[in-house]
């Protein structure tokens, strides 16, 4: 959408992406969880009803989650083939919730995105964010509510309500 508001040719934007998936089918065996992020699903998981809403294809999810053992964690995925609006459209969250039988008002969205920290906010839900891709001020800026710059420091703020 970025890029055909920019006024890049479709055919360009399916070449960019086509590449990107070659890119990302060549790397991802290589590909390494952010620093804590599996302790802190296996934590979650244990305590809470937890779901991956991702823009991700089936494919790059279904790897990354067999690659670092935590597929079976997660109690609804929604991934690109479950949705048709990319965030910052809130859709992928709305599925999950309904996948969850959860309002909006009683979950967390955990991001480290700023379209997904819009969406979060879309969807009507608390957003806590993890400073691994933006910095404190663009997360806050784009309406996270809380935010850390670990799963440690996340998983201590939670133990402690």
């Amino acid at each position: 959408e970025i890029l055909i508001a920019r006024g890049f040719p479709t055919k360009s934007i399916e070449e960019l992406l086509r590449r990107k998936r070659q890119i990302y089918e060549g790397i991802e065996h290589d590909l390494q969880a952010v620093d804590g992020a599996v302790d802190f699903i296996r934590w979650a998981a244990s305590r809470y009803k937890i779901a991956l809403a991702t823009s991700a294809t089936a494919r790059n999810r279904e790897a990354t989650l067999r690659l670092l053992g935590i597929g079976e964690l997660f109690h609804g995925v929604v991934d690109a083939s479950g949705h048709q609006r990319p965030k910052p459209d809130p859709e992928v969250f709305l599925i999950a919730l309904q996948r969850l039988g959860l309002r909006a008002a009683d979950c967390w969205i955990i991001e480290d995105s700023v379209n997904g920290l819009r969406a979060a906010k879309a969807a009507g839900c608390f957003s806590a964010a993890i400073t691994t891709t933006f910095n404190k001020d663009t997360l806050v800026t784009a309406g996270a509510d809380i935010v850390v710059d670990s799963f440690s420091e996340l998983r201590a703020l939670l133990e402690s309500l």
